[in-house]
């Protein structure tokens, strides 16, 4: 883990001893928090042997913090991809979208934060002045930069021809009945290969490889295969896609 700046370490003291009093100014306040929250979101302190952060799970990939170490879990232990009761961690880029959390679909950050130290790192329960700045640093974390669609996920005019094809069939196909934009995603728990998950966000997707809650499938492609029968049957109208569907939805995927 990469050693925490000594700006940091003195903040992240300040949050331990005392509640952060609101600044003068508001984006000051805010900037605090944020830096608060980074300097939480590396401390192992949070963890019961002090041998893990958030930051082991969610590293710096691509030179934007909070992904993913693309691993499926049980508890802290690492797992073979598609184990049974393995949870493939999901990136927190652009977590700001959101607005459930977690594969269970908690209703808000805070819970699941807490649920991660306190159920999952064993660590210390966390003070509302800890989750109050874990959560405004994961809401500050940035997607990759995504020059092909818009801020809504919708592709922009010069996209190349895959990319448009696949937005237009992704929502022929239904897929948007599940990940609606803007957060490319919905609150609804359903039933998936025996397993009751949340329908998790689709931005940066092409980055969270292996893919499903347990990280049972090596290919973007086999994963949108089976949630294209999974919808076609649900609705009623078996059907499976084409290569040619396949690839193109595929290629709307990658450029969210």
């Amino acid at each position: 883990m990469p050693k925490t700046p000594s700006r940091h370490r003195l903040l992240l003291s300040a949050l331990l001893v005392a509640p952060i009093p609101l600044a003068a100014n508001s984006s000051d306040h805010e900037t605090d928090m944020v830096e608060l929250g980074r300097a939480l979101f590396n401390d192992v302190n949070l963890s019961a042997e002090g041998l893990h952060s958030c930051a082991t799970c969610h590293p710096t990939t691509m030179g934007l913090e909070g992904h993913t170490t693309n691993n499926t879990y049980i508890g802290l232990d690492i797992v073979e991809d598609g184990a049974e009761g393995g949870r493939s961690t999901p990136t927190l880029w652009g977590a700001y979208h959101r607005t459930q959390w977690g594969w269970a679909g908690l209703p808000t950050i805070e819970q699941n934060i807490r649920g991660i130290i306190v159920n999952r790192m064993r660590g210390p329960e966390p003070s509302e002045e800890q989750l109050a700045a874990l959560t405004a640093f994961i809401m500050s974390l940035p997607l990759p930069e995504t020059p092909f669609v818009d801020e809504e996920g919708t592709p922009v005019a010069d996209a190349p021809e895959d990319v448009q094809r696949g937005f237009e069939l992704f929502y022929e196909a239904g897929c948007n009945s599940c990940h609606m934009q803007p957060g490319m995603e919905s609150t609804a728990v359903y039933d998936v290969a025996g397993v009751e998950v949340k329908v998790p966000s689709l931005w940066a997707v092409q980055h969270t490889g292996p893919w499903f809650h347990d990280g049972r499938y090596d290919a973007l492609e086999d994963a949108v295969r089976t949630m294209w029968v999974y919808q076609a049957d649900r609705i009623g109208e078996p059907s499976t896609p084409t290569d040619e569907q396949l690839a193109d939805l595929v290629a709307y995927l990658e450029a969210l």
